[in-house]
């Protein structure tokens, strides 16, 4: 039997139907295999999904913790390097191995504390991970059965994104407690004794994305001391050859481009290139970046990649569009770095574009709006880019729509929405500002928090120093958001639901 209220037989549902949709969050290729394990993220709930030759077979049931990819590419579940386990975070801050044949589980950790980002060492025998057992956000190492959890470091600084460069030395993003990560962070060399040395470090510098170079004592890593992202490599060797000024101990810059954020830089095997995220005017690309500095941008159409890695000679990521969730798709690497063209139309052909993991929706396409890049001028003079919708999907909008009224900002997606615009200015100080599916608000430091139940996670909106205003209109309404690892809190406060974000 069914029920259907026939007052609502008029209206859209596009909104309910976007919010079931399968979308993939994050995507990791077995090292020198076939599979890729990747976390779905379906009515609401991420699970552990592995790929084998066309066949998509989900390997938990009750969810796991997976942060959607951004410039940081920080990973939540990985591959053991004998392709026979993964490890992962649950839902509830615990870490898990699974099979990947026989799917049996096995918990690895089992205390109140949270875990999160399991990474194995390369023997396959250790784990380290992201902790609260001995402070916020530390850095631990475990034994690949759970036994031996051992403290790396736990003092002033949180930590995240570890990895590994061999049995005995892993890198990771580190930033003082009393820092917003989004200010400032550094990147450190951890030994398994716990000792520390930092790598890279600057006032009011955000580094982040250790990547250790196969078969080398180097390191690229990225942050944005230039104004923007940048790419560099840090290695012992350029110290030694280097002299005279601007050396910079041994840290070279590899890829920069003013107007463009680097990110998520991810080597091949041979460790001769880079896959990095370029995000410029409104759209997020992939670039294959040579140990030379020259560089390839991977011909893709307009969206969103996130999360590249190399898999068979070939680039995977995850990749969106305004009108399609997010799915995992092959693009063809070897095209954008040989000179042959020829050979480029074989690869292209054979490679670029081919789906891996993820579902066509239907009546997306149809139903949602083609936005436009746009650019708006900062006080200072600086430009701003955005994504709107265009002037003819504005046109063709659903019944209801007011022209003088402005789409939100962080629902660019969904239907047209009345809103009645204001401005809050911002002022000049640094502002945290957080969104997840719904309003924007301002987290004060220090407000108090209390535990909520498991809800998606927030979005970053801002950079270092925003300075600009926030067009929407003012609620009062409760945000639950997602810490740095994983914790549930809960902010209750003045809120807005953006119309039209402007920071510079």
């Amino acid at each position: 039997m069914y029920r259907r209220d026939l007052r609502e037989t008029d209206r859209d549902r596009l909104p309910a139907d976007m919010a079931i949709a399968e979308e993939i969050v994050q995507v990791v290729p077995e090292p020198g295999g076939e599979r890729l394990a990747y976390a779905c993220a379906r009515e609401d709930r991420l699970d552990l999904w592995l790929a084998t030759n066309g066949e998509d077979r989900r390997l938990t049931s009750e969810g796991i913790a997976a942060l959607r990819y951004g410039r940081t590419d920080s990973r939540w579940f990985g591959w053991a390097p004998d392709g026979e386990s993964l490890a992962y975070a649950s839902a509830e801050g615990e870490l898990w191995r699974v099979g990947t044949e026989s799917g049996e589980k096995h918990r690895l950790t089992r205390h109140e504390a949270t875990e999160a980002e399991p990474r194995w060492s390369p023997d396959g025998d250790r784990l380290a991970c992201v902790t609260d057992y001995w402070s916020p956000t530390g850095l631990a190492a475990l034994e690949a059965d759970g036994s031996g959890l051992a403290c790396l470091r736990a003092d002033e600084y949180h930590y995240s994104d570890p990895r590994w460069a061999d049995r005995e030395t892993l890198y990771a993003v580190r930033s003082r407690h009393r820092d917003l990560f989004d200010y400032e962070a550094e990147i450190a060399r951890i030994d398994v004794t716990g000792d520390c040395e930092v790598l890279f470090a600057e006032s009011g510098v955000r580094a982040y994305a250790p990547r250790p170079r196969p078969e080398s004592e180097g390191v690229a890593f990225v942050h944005d001391a230039s104004g923007f992202d940048a790419l560099y490599l840090a290695d012992p060797q350029l110290s030694e050859q280097a002299s005279g000024e601007g050396s910079n101990d041994g840290i070279e810059q590899l890829y920069a481009t003013d107007g463009t954020e680097v990110g998520a830089p991810a080597w091949d095997s041979s460790g001769e290139r880079l896959a990095v995220t370029t995000t410029r005017e409104g759209s997020v690309g992939i670039d294959v970046v040579g140990r030379d500095g020259e560089s390839r941008e991977l011909p893709t159409d307009p969206g969103r990649r996130h999360a590249p890695a190399w898999h068979d000679g070939a680039v995977v990521c995850v990749e969106s569009t305004p009108r399609r969730p997010a799915w995992v798709v092959e693009r063809g690497a070897d095209a954008a770095t040989d000179a042959d063209t020829s050979a480029n139309a074989d690869v292209e052909a054979a490679g670029t574009g081919r789906t891996l993991a993820g579902t066509v929706p239907v009546g997306f396409e149809e139903r949602l709006r083609e936005p436009e890049a746009r650019t708006y001028e900062a006080p200072d003079g600086r430009e701003v880019h955005a994504m709107g919708p265009t002037d003819a999907s504005r046109s063709a909008s659903p019944k209801g729509w007011s022209p003088n009224s402005t789409p939100r900002a962080n629902a660019t997606n969904s239907s047209a929405t009345r809103a009645s615009p204001r401005v809050h200015p911002l002022g000049d100080r640094p502002r945290r500002l957080h969104a997840g599916r719904g309003p924007v608000r301002e987290v004060p430091p220090g407000r108090s928090r209390r535990r909520v139940e498991p809800t998606p996670p927030r979005a970053r909106l801002t950079d270092r120093e925003p300075r600009g205003v926030l067009v929407g209109r003012p609620t009062r309404t409760e945000r639950r958001s997602t810490g740095p690892i994983g914790r549930k809190w809960a902010h209750i406060g003045r809120c807005f639901l953006p119309d039209t974000l402007l920071f510079t």
